[in-house]
């Protein structure tokens, strides 16, 4: 939660802090366009980057230091950092300084540096491609440390990667615990090579499915699709949800007969998804089709990263590919008190409402399902769903608990 200072802010403070207080009164609510920048930091140029920086890798770095960096994330206002965690993943994060209120309640009462951790998402080292963990809007007070390996605040010794020491002669500081190391981010990944993209014309080729997508499936289903085709028109890939960030395969086939469509099936443990599309002929942009499950039939659409849906020649701003889906948030009560879980991070109360406020911060029309056992007491069941609103959240369904197996939701 951020106070509005004005003109009460410390001058020794605004010296140490830099453009860090300049993001106190926008703190936790990433831009658009930085949450769609921010997923280029992936995959094998990810790991490629940290092998090749593990020379100049740190194990602290303080305020200023941060603040020195350049803004690589497309209109962000915070630095990025790649953390080597102590489990040998990669996590890469955009952070910032703030100052807090110890009694938010009290108007008058003392300040403190905190560190806020915006975004972050931790990648696994074995494939490259699954997320470990990923979580947004956390702050840790000083001596706060955060596992990025599971998302949790935990405490001393208990396998945290990053701590945020607020004392000290150097000032505030963020601090590499155990094995793990802090690597600055100076510059952004290199574009796309054109050569990567679908042919030209508006013949369709079937190499022109080859590429990476952005999939939304009946408002429930959401996330990315790497599809490669060969030449025996077998297509191959892996879907990563944008609930739980795992990573399920895929199989399919374009069409000899009409190399426009596609079929391909996404895999989960216990279920299955079957889509058929067609690509535009159009720009090439988008895939457009059915998705059945279950043998229920729904609508989606794929959109190629980095393309434009607007006609050619016609000077419109194409949407944002975030924003043609809402934000759906799965929300689950945890049997600890004051414990909820939500994109694979563990939270407190406090907490969650910090991370929902920033993405209906950044998606207005997000809305929550809370999922609970039989065993949760109704009081904590009402409990949340006043946090929840008072996030600002629109719209909340109750759910039964679910194991994780399978799709983010059961088909409505």
């Amino acid at each position: 939660m951020t106070q509005d200072l004005g003109s009460r802010w410390p001058t020794g403070l605004a010296r140490v802090f830099g453009r860090g207080l300049g993001s106190v009164l926008l703190a936790l609510a990433p831009s658009p366009a930085s949450a769609d920048d921010f997923a280029r930091f992936e995959g094998p140029y990810l790991f490629e980057f940290a092998h090749a920086r593990q020379a100049r890798a740190s194990s602290a770095m303080t305020i200023r230091e941060l603040n020195a960096l350049p803004d690589v994330v497309r209109d962000a206002r915070s630095p990025l950092l790649v953390v080597t965690t102590g489990d040998g993943h990669l996590a890469k994060m955009i952070v910032s300084s703030a100052l807090r209120r110890l009694k938010p309640n009290e108007n008058q009462g003392p300040l403190v540096s905190v560190l806020v951790i915006e975004r972050f998402e931790t990648i696994d080292a074995a494939d490259h491609a699954s997320l470990k963990a990923r979580g947004r809007g956390v702050i840790l007070f000083d001596g706060f440390e955060y596992d990025l390996d599971t998302g949790q605040v935990v405490p001393e010794g208990a396998g945290g990667d990053v701590m945020f020491v607020a004392q000290g002669v150097s000032g505030p500081r963020m601090v590499a615990l155990g094995k793990s190391r802090l690597l600055a981010v100076d510059k952004p990944p290199p574009a796309a090579a054109s050569g990567n993209g679908p042919s030209e014309g508006r013949e369709v080729r079937p190499g022109d499915f080859a590429g990476r997508f952005s999939l939304f499936a009946n408002g429930q289903w959401s996330g990315m699709v790497d599809l490669k085709i060969d030449h025996d028109l077998v297509v191959t890939g892996r879907f990563r949800s944008d609930l739980d960030g795992a990573v399920y395969p895929i199989e399919g086939a374009v069409d000899p007969a009409l190399p426009r469509k596609i079929v391909f099936t996404i895999q989960f443990p216990r279920s299955a998804q079957k889509y058929e599309g067609l690509l535009w002929t159009e720009g090439k942009g988008a895939i457009a089709g059915t998705m059945t499950m279950q043998e229920h039939p729904y609508g989606f659409m794929a959109i190629r990263e980095g393309s434009s849906l607007a006609p050619p020649g016609v000077e419109v701003e194409s949407p944002h590919p975030a924003r043609l889906a809402a934000r759906r948030v799965v929300v689950t009560i945890l049997g600890e008190p004051d414990r909820y879980r939500m994109d694979g991070a563990v939270l407190s109360g406090e907490e969650l409402t910090t991370a929902l406020k920033a993405i209906v911060g950044e998606r207005p029309s997000a809305h929550a399902i809370v999922r609970a056992s039989g065993d949760i007491p109704y009081d904590r069941v009402r409990g949340l769903l006043l946090l929840i609103e008072q996030a600002g959240v629109q719209f909340i369904r109750l759910a039964p608990s679910t194991n994780g197996d399978g799709p983010a939701t059961k088909p409505r």
